[in-house]
């Protein structure tokens, strides 16, 4: 029997929800797309629909609402089984996307949200993946700004190659420049993995962290770039990206779930592009602090007093007004060939509103629909049919065609001297 929606938003009336709720309200109107708004409080929602319609959504008056609770599985049951896929906007997902990934799984419901939280993530591959791809339900992380551009960018290349019968060696993805804001829910999600037991950080401080445990993977091992650098691929310094811990996981992930299809020689890294010397020196001396910072549990909270709170974020000038880019720079060699041969490529990602929500509550919702609507499109083009997943192993080049129709940058440009 077919179920009433496409797609269900849990946590519509949060920051980042009501975002994704106004994406599809201005981006599939009518009745394209079957879905509704969840949450906990039925009120809350109502509040939520008046608001968009303030923005000039008239039509968020028809969208059904759900109430469902995480701490309430039969509630969360109730609301899995109605949908085809789920998306969830509730976090810190460590405290509260365990049991709604559970009730998915129950009701062989498709899940993807927003997590940066590694070690969180890390669990789920070890307990529910079996589970997922027995049941080809697709449980999807990482699907706004971390990790959807870095992740589908190195995807992008790839296929790009694949086509001239070529394979990837090293890849170095540096980011040309971010203007954004940081909502509540972030800075909540941040302090609750910097909180987490020394020996849970210890284990995702290996980048091959999220490989399957068969892997077969014999070429270069990944390492973390931290300090200051230069980047032989693309001749600038750099300095290290502050999100690069998470990325760098979930695209080696991509190469394992596709079956290692990048390359036999294939190596990932990711900084932030640096002006000069001096640039990448103060750069890489912030972030230290920074780390620092965050790590001593006084300071912590003492910071987390002025910061926003969860369901707080940019005001909407701000969002607009944001930008992202990303250079992907790959060495690229003939398949399958032992050595010689090499060429440069330059792959880039680039947004136009702010990358951490404006343009993620877009990423997420063009994922979650790839999902929903075009399994059949997925499967043939090779991608992950279930398992905890990525989104380079779940909506490739499906995802990377869907974004472009939604503006956001993705091709390949020649290499300049």
């Amino acid at each position: 029997m077919a179920r009433p929606y496409d797609l269900i938003i849990f946590g519509a009336s949060g920051f980042t929800g009501r975002l994704v709720c106004e994406q599809l309200l201005k981006h599939y109107p009518g009745n394209r797309i079957r879905w509704a708004m969840a949450g906990r409080s039925k009120d809350k929602l109502e509040k939520t629909k008046e608001k968009l319609r303030k923005y000039g959504f008239v039509a968020a008056e028809t969208i059904p609402t759900l109430v469902a609770d995480c701490s309430d599985k039969e509630s969360l049951d109730e609301m899995t089984s109605t949908t085809n896929t789920i998306i969830t906007t509730v976090g810190p997902y460590s405290l509260y996307g365990t049991p709604l990934i559970e009730s998915c799984l129950r009701s062989e419901t498709h899940y993807c949200d927003l997590t940066g939280e590694i070690p969180w993530v890390r669990k789920n591959v070890q307990s529910f993946h079996e589970e997922a791809e027995r049941k080809s339900v697709k449980i999807v992380h990482c699907c706004g700004f971390d990790s959807v551009p870095f992740d589908l960018g190195v995807h992008m290349v790839f296929k790009d190659q694949e086509a001239a019968g070529r394979e990837l060696a090293a890849v170095e993805t540096l980011v040309g420049g971010v203007k954004g804001g940081v909502s509540g829910s972030t800075i909540a999600s941040g302090f609750a993995v910097a909180e987490l037991p020394a020996e849970e950080l210890q284990a995702v401080s290996d980048p091959h962290c999220l490989d399957p445990a068969a892997s077969t993977w014999k070429g270069p091992k990944m390492v973390d770039t931290f300090g200051m650098g230069f980047s032989r691929l693309a001749g600038k310094h750099t300095a290290p990206f502050i999100m690069a811990t998470v990325n760098t996981r979930i695209v080696w992930r991509s190469h394992a779930l596709l079956g290692h299809s990048y390359g036999e020689r294939f190596a990932y890294k990711e900084t932030m592009e640096a002006s000069g010397r001096l640039s990448a020196f103060l750069s890489s001396l912030g972030l230290g602090f920074g780390a620092m910072f965050i790590a001593i549990r006084p300071i912590r909270n003492l910071v987390r007093r002025f910061l926003p709170k969860p369901g707080e974020g940019p005001s909407r000038e701000a969002m607009l007004k944001g930008y992202w880019k990303l250079h992907v720079y790959a060495e690229s060699v003939p398949k399958g060939g032992s050595g010689g041969g090499e060429s440069v490529v330059h792959g880039l990602v680039a947004g136009q509103h702010d990358g951490g929500y404006y343009d993620t509550s877009r990423m997420l919702l063009e994922c979650a629909l790839a999902i929903a609507t075009q399994g059949k499109e997925l499967k043939e083009a090779g991608y992950r049919e279930g398992g905890v997943l990525t989104p380079g192993s779940a909506v490739g080049v499906v995802g990377v065609e869907r974004l472009r129709r939604a503006g956001f940058v993705f091709e390949m440009v020649p290499i300049t001297e």
